[in-house]
């Protein structure tokens, strides 16, 4: 009786055959589902970089005024000694203090706490993180010249020569710092847009 149930099998049409459509179908739809996982995965990184891009453009805007700013100012702190008193009311009139630049991350930050820089190459990561990093540096300095700035005008009185002597310093320190990270965002845009990737 089991012979012959077994001999009134196809064994193909009726084993093989189901077998075969059932497996095509399920490696089908793996591959369906890593397709669209790879879709989504370019869509999440090109709106990246498109945010980080917009960020790092502000920036360069907000830097770039800021240092024509700190380069004016500058410029009058080295020769404060041979302005007339006229000149020097004339520059604290207009003068806007140290004129910190507060630079955007929120793209960036936004990117990294929900973990989309996973779809980023390692070095394509690194790169945009290093230009944030020098970026938290330069503000870092910021708050610290500030710091240093109030604690001497609390201290100094009237003593005007401190002042400027300080102001070169900061000025000094604030415009390498600015330079340096002017072209790490203008190298980084003019490497993006020639190789239309994250770098």
């Amino acid at each position: 009786m089991m012979i012959k149930m077994f001999r009134n099998i196809h064994l193909f049409k009726d084993v093989i055959l189901p077998l075969f459509v059932t497996m095509m179908g399920i490696y089908l739809g793996l591959l369906l589902n890593q397709w669209q996982n790879n879709q989504s995965e370019k869509s999440l990184k090109k709106t990246i970089e498109i945010q980080i891009e917009q960020e790092v453009k502000e920036n360069l805007k907000l830097l770039l005024k800021g240092s024509d700013y700190h380069i004016k100012s500058m410029d009058l702190a080295n020769h404060y000694d041979s302005l007339k008193k006229d000149s020097l009311i004339h520059f604290f009139e207009k003068w806007q203090g140290l004129a910190t630049t507060f630079l955007k991350r929120t793209a960036f930050e936004s990117a990294n706490l929900s973990g989309s820089f996973k779809a980023f190459h390692y070095e394509d990561y690194h790169k945009i993180s290093s230009i944030y990093t020098t970026q938290d540096q330069l503000q870092k300095v910021n708050e610290l010249y500030i710091n240093n700035f109030l604690n001497l005008l609390s201290n100094s009185g009237d003593d005007i020569t401190k002042t400027f002597n300080f102001l070169k310093i900061y000025l000094t320190d604030i415009i390498n710092n600015e330079k340096s990270l002017i072209k790490s965002y203008q190298k980084w845009l003019k490497d993006k847009k020639k190789n239309n990737i994250l770098i």
